[in-house]
């Protein structure tokens, strides 16, 4: 009996040791942190949200999304398009548009778009967009960033607003699109 509970106790103390661990080295801001605290809010997009709108006649791709990282396997149709709702508060603007992805491709690339819808007329506008450069020796993680947004005040009551992935045209192998977040005031 007197096993047991010394064992739960030091498992009780590691156990709690390294959460107040994780917790504190957690709390650490670095640079990129202090660059959005300053900026006001963040929405954060986890490529786990993206869906397709798979036509009938796209057979030849299919799409692979999990927690941590999107991508296109066996794409031979024009651009597939991967696309997640946005719901900033309306009246926010729009500062910014983060984009992690690695472009391990020296002739297709990755595009994403902030894009806005109208209600009445199903019209778009473009408020940002990244576009990726990659080479087929690159594995580095890449950070694209557009910060001249285009109508940056949302409307909810007038449009609704969704971010697009695009991977290449006719050959998507290592485009991977790892998540996105949004700076607004």
């Amino acid at each position: 009996m007197k096993k047991n509970t010394v064992f739960v106790g030091i498992f009780l103390l590691f156990f709690f040791f390294g959460s107040a661990f994780n917790q504190e080295f957690d709390n650490q801001v670095d640079v990129e942190d202090q660059e959005d605290l300053g900026a006001g809010k963040v929405m954060s997009i986890s490529p786990a949200a993206l869906t397709t709108l798979k036509s009938a006649d796209a057979q030849d791709w299919s799409f692979m999304t999990y927690s941590n990282q999107a991508y296109i396997q066996s794409s031979t149709e024009l651009g597939p398009r991967l696309h997640v709702p946005i719901n900033l508060p309306n009246g926010a603007v729009v500062t910014k548009l983060t984009v992690f992805i690695r472009d391990n491709n020296d002739t297709e690339n990755i595009n994403v778009y902030l894009i806005r819808t109208e209600l009445a007329t199903s019209a778009i506008n473009y408020l940002g967009s990244v576009h990726s450069s990659g080479l087929a020796s690159s594995t580095d993680r890449r950070i694209l960033k557009d910060s001249t947004i285009n109508y940056a005040v949302v409307k909810n009551h007038r449009y609704t607003y969704h971010l697009e992935v695009r991977f290449g045209f006719t050959n998507s192998t290592g485009l991977i699109f790892f998540g996105a977040k949004i700076n607004y005031l």
